[in-house]
């Protein structure tokens, strides 16, 4: 087998090999629980292997931790702006200076009507919308093959992903970029897209509204005490402490992550 397949549950979901297929003989699909995985269409497939060349859980990996990493901190100046991040405005900070140089920001937004989070630009989305954490498992999209478009166009991206989707661009573009720059953040696994769906349903039948707005981290009482807000079209809203969101229940529990994150090598090293 020289496809994609043989990644089987160490895929992350990245799209790599969907952006690279030049056949088109990959499709991405949901399993029953919302999670993203390439499948092939055989009849297009011609085993050329290129899907698994750029494969980032399919490479070789160092496990070795780095004792000799260096680290800085810092935050957001401007308060307002800390407020509306999801802790210190960092990312905030780097878009604005892509975007002062004519560049493009990737990053993870939701996507309402179909209840998902999928990554966008700011060519299409506000940095508001891009800005803050989403706790639900992201769909790539074709992402990746439009940032490779903006790079050869010598446009400055700025992409704020998942640590192992960050691994997956990199390994689609093959070579390090000197106009791409790439964020990810200390990951604690991603939740059920499904799951994260089916709870939406359940409380917009509830309030008897749309879903308009969801801050997964909304300080309702401060920073210590980790709270969700949820707004509707009717003008209510749902407010809860994230122990008490049984969304969050379970993702705090690990009930439903993905099955990569049970072992994933990225908080080793990367």
């Amino acid at each position: 087998m020289n496809n994609i397949k043989s990644v089987a549950s160490d895929c992350t979901g990245c799209t790599a090999c969907f952006n690279a297929c030049a056949k088109q003989a990959i499709i991405i699909e949901q399993d029953k629980f919302g999670f993203y995985y390439p499948n092939i269409i055989q009849e297009k497939c011609i085993d050329c292997g290129v899907c698994k060349a750029v494969c980032p859980a399919l490479k070789q990996k160092d496990n070795t931790v780095d004792t000799r990493i260096s680290a800085y901190y810092g935050a957001m100046a401007n308060d307002d702006i800390v407020k509306e991040s999801s802790s210190g405005g960092a990312f905030t900070l780097m878009a604005d200076f892509v975007l002062s140089q004519g560049g493009v920001v990737y990053g993870a937004v939701i996507d309402y009507d179909k209840k998902e989070v999928v990554y966008d630009s700011t060519d299409n989305k506000s940095l508001d919308e891009l800005r803050k954490s989403k706790y639900v498992a992201s769909n790539p999209k074709m992402v990746f093959s439009e940032i490779k478009e903006h790079l050869k166009n010598e446009r400055l991206v700025l992409f704020c992903g998942l640590p192992c989707h960050v691994d997956g661009l990199k390994s689609f573009l093959l070579k390090e970029k000197e106009k791409l720059i790439t964020c990810d953040f200390i990951c604690g696994g991603v939740a059920s897209p499904e799951f994260f769906k089916q709870h939406l349903n359940f409380l917009q039948k509830k309030y008897k509204a749309k879903t308009i707005n969801v801050n997964f981290r909304a300080k309702l009482h401060g920073w210590k005490e980790h709270s969700i807000k949820i707004k509707f079209a009717n003008g209510k809203e749902y407010a809860r402490l994230a122990r008490d969101d049984s969304f969050f229940q379970g993702y705090f529990e690990k009930f439903y992550q993905r099955d990569t994150c049970y072992k994933c090598q990225y908080r080793l090293k990367h």
